[in-house]
Formats: structure tokens, sequence, C-alpha cells
């Protein structure tokens, strides 16, 4: 009975109070400076450079945008830096240079609504994440001289990585496809199978009446 009590208590309390958590999406800023053509390649790129901020640029390029890119309370785990790199990529451009990072601390708030006796209280908590910030500026080669540029290796195997899991994905989601087709198949050959059985039989049972 005690446990009964108890329950019941802890439903109570689940229905008349409700959790609200604020939702700090990502930012994305992008200042274009120009418009250039796409390479071929732009999906499955064979080159892609980052340099830092003071890092020596030995190559000739055109400025396409300036990009600053951070992530909110839900993107703590999310890799902000891919998706800057993603995001260089889809304006045509061959990399990233002048790239900074900065580190601050953020908060969101939860907040929990009581309702009882229908008198509404709230109590808000906050709470910290941490916010990682990109900023650079996507660039193209003026000429495709690849040997001058250090090739950001580790972003490649990103693209080759996500890749495979696209296709692995795919190709899951066909076999599945294909096991439901087969299952609904032999379903149906069963189903089949026994209104043939129920028809016999009827058959000999008519028969056996009309004897």
């Amino acid at each position: 009975m005690k446990t009964f009590h108890i329950w019941g208590l802890s439903m109570l309390l689940l229905f008349c109070s409700c959790y609200t958590t604020e939702q700090i999406p990502n930012k994305y800023l992008i200042s274009k400076v120009s418009e250039v053509p796409c390479d071929t390649f732009i999906d499955t790129p064979v080159v892609f450079f980052t340099y830092l901020q003071g890092e020596k640029i030995d190559f000739d390029y055109q400025p396409i945008s300036l990009m600053t890119f951070s992530n909110g309370n839900k993107g703590v785990h999310s890799d902000i830096l891919f998706e800057m790199k993603e995001s260089a990529r889809r304006q045509c451009a061959d990399g990233i240079i002048n790239l900074s990072q900065d580190m601050a601390e953020g908060k969101y708030k939860v907040s929990e609504d009581f309702n009882l006796d229908n008198n509404r209280n709230r109590e808000i908590e906050y709470f910290t994440y941490d916010i990682r910030k990109f900023t650079g500026t996507a660039v193209k080669l003026k000429n495709k001289n690849y040997s001058k540029v250090r090739i950001d290796s580790f972003y490649l195997k990103q693209k080759i990585i996500l890749s495979e899991q696209v296709r692995n994905d795919s190709l899951n989601r066909i076999a599945q496809e294909k096991l439901l087709e087969e299952s609904y198949k032999g379903n149906k050959g069963g189903v089949f199978i026994a209104a043939l059985l129920i028809a016999g039989i009827g058959a000999m049972f008519i028969a056996m009446v009309v004897k």
C-alpha cells in the first residue's frame, strides 16, 4: 500500500510540474566578399587547406567570404569547425586562412513550472556550457598550384568517413526494405496456402453432407 502511495505521489508531481530547457542554436555569420565559379569536385574535394591566423601565406588567392561559426548549448558535442569547412566548400572555396578560435562560457536556463491548487510557480536554474567560436576567411586559389599549399588531410578524412556512413546507411535502408518486402511476400504466401486448405476442407465437408 505504501508503494502505491509513493507511485501516486510521483505521478502527481510529474503531471503538476513541467521542465523547459532554453535551446541556444549554433550561430553562423557569413559576409560575402566575392562570387567565384565552382569546381566539378566540390562534393569530393581533392584539395582543401587550413591556415591559422599569423601563418605565412605564400600563394595567390581570392577572398570569398568572412566567416564566424560558434556552437550553441545543443551543439557542444558537434564539430562546428567541420561545419565551417563544409560551408566554405559549398561557397566553392579551396581553403580557409586566418583561422582563429575563441573560447567563452555561455549560459542557458532551465525553468520548472509548478501548478498546485491552481497556483503557478516557476523556478529558474542557470547552467553553463563552453562556446567555441571560429573566425576565418574562405578563399580560392588563383592558380591550381597545389604544391604551395598545406593540405588539410584531417578534413579530407572526415569527408571520406562521412561519405562511407551515408553509403552504409543507404545500404542498410535498402536491406531493411528488401527484408520487409520478402517478409510480406512470405506472409502473403502463407495466407494463400491457408485459404486453399480452408477451401479444401470446406469442399470435403460439402461432399460428405451431399452423400
